[in-house]
């Protein structure tokens, strides 16, 4: 933790993803500005990451003590230019509005150096939409989390076709940091592949109870006592082994 230390991340949107966001950071040592103008945004924000922090030392994850200098490493602002100020990456995590993001972007890219790699956590807007009116946007890329980040740990990295080689390994690098395992897309598509995958299996859940073949508990069960439980082991290819051969 202590070679991350002197790494500020800049995070602008301070809701749920965003509050996420700085919470993983924070638990490996990396400093964090929040950016956001609405103060009560802010304040739940504050409490979110507090709430977070309680529940990793009632589950012996972290010790109390810390809790004191990790919070000593967060900084809110209410002013993008300050919220930037000597920062290593930044991750855009506002509203999933495009025209919102598009000029968010543009903001950020006139207040950065121009190497510094800008992510948006969108969650199907693709980057290369986003980036519209971005300086140099070869350092933009889609930074997906699981949600929350900091129990499902993974993030999605979707490059558009002009995001630069030294974008997605820094961006890689970051993810390696903070114990995420960067799953890399090879080209926009829309969802994704995390949402596109959960969507699949509710088309097909909400088509058996359509056809009133089993109950939504019932299938919440199979999946929590079932499905879940393996694909915490074993991903669906690497399942395919284990079903009967012929």
């Amino acid at each position: 933790m202590i070679k991350n230390s002197k790494k500020l991340i800049t995070i602008v949107g301070g809701g749920n993803i965003g509050s996420s966001w700085a919470l993983v950071f924070l638990l490996h040592g990396y400093r964090v500005s929040i950016y956001d103008k609405n103060y009560e945004v802010q304040s739940k924000s504050k409490k979110s990451i507090k709430r977070g922090l309680n529940l990793f030392t009632e589950s012996n994850n972290l010790d109390s003590k810390k809790i004191k200098n990790i919070l000593s490493r967060i900084n809110y602002f209410k002013d993008l230019k300050e919220a930037l100020y000597d920062t290593k990456y930044v991750i855009e995590a506002i509203n999933e509005n495009l025209k919102d993001k598009i000029n968010v972007f543009k903001d950020i890219s006139q207040n950065v150096d121009k190497d510094i790699v800008i992510a948006s956590s969108s969650s199907f807007i693709p980057i290369s939409k986003i980036s519209e009116k971005t300086i140099n946007k070869c350092r933009c890329l889609n930074l997906h989390p699981g949600n929350p980040p900091y129990l499902l740990k993974f993030a999605e990295i979707v490059p558009s076709t002009y995001t630069s080689k030294k974008a997605l390994d820094q961006t890689k690098s970051l993810l390696k940091s903070i114990k995420l395992h960067p799953i890399i897309l090879k080209k926009e598509i829309d969802g994704f592949v995390f949402n596109r995958l959960q969507g699949a299996l509710l088309k097909e859940a909400y088509s058996l109870i359509n056809d009133d073949i089993v109950s939504a508990s019932d299938i919440d069960l199979l999946v929590t006592n079932g499905l879940g439980l393996r694909w915490a082991v074993l991903g669906p290819f690497e399942t395919i082994d284990l079903n009967t051969k012929g």
